[in-house]
């Protein structure tokens, strides 16, 4: 296992423990994916511009996310993550080696008293998710793009945040149910 990985695996089992549940991801090749720091040190985080469906599992291994592979409607590569018992998919866009933008998604029956109230409340409250309602049943998805260049903290702060988010989700619709 190179430094690098090493270090990414590191910094991941770090952000585990912090309240912000945490995934890290890994780039293609370093001399094609790093960018300056303005700082100029060698403390200075990575950036990642595309993760691997293999790092990304092994990282929600790593994390006791029970990660499980599998294929989207449009037959991409995407995960399945046990966030305390809720089901969220974790899509990536691209292909298994190289991805550049991932979405995580859980989903939950709506319940009978509830309507598109219970997802426009949440939106109209809440940032860096949405929530959206389609034939009987509410999603909850937030997006993240990697072309741009992210950190493995980046990353893992939205894996932490969409965690946090399902939990709060659930108390927001059995309050509005």
């Amino acid at each position: 296992m190179s430094t690098r990985s090493l270090r990414l695996f590191a910094l991941l089992a770090t952000l585990v423990l912090l309240p912000a549940s945490a995934q890290a991801k890994k780039m293609a090749d370093a001399s094609n994916t790093a960018i300056a720091s303005p700082r100029f040190t060698a403390d200075a985080p990575e950036i990642y511009k595309a993760i691997s469906i293999d790092l990304l599992e092994a990282a929600c291994k790593s994390m006791d996310l029970k990660p499980e592979r599998g294929k989207d409607n449009d037959g991409d590569p995407c995960l399945t993550l046990d966030f305390d018992g809720i089901k969220t998919v974790l899509l990536m866009y691209g292909d298994a080696k190289e991805c550049k933008s991932m979405a995580m998604q859980a989903s939950w029956e709506l319940p009978e008293d509830a309507d598109m109230a219970v997802a426009n409340d949440w939106n109209r409250a809440r940032r860096f998710t949405r929530a959206y309602v389609t034939d009987k049943v509410v999603v909850l998805e937030s997006d993240l793009d990697i072309e741009g260049g992210v950190t493995a903290e980046t990353i893992g702060r939205w894996v932490g945040q969409f965690k946090a988010a399902t939990a709060k989700f659930v108390e927001h619709m059995k309050a509005k149910g």
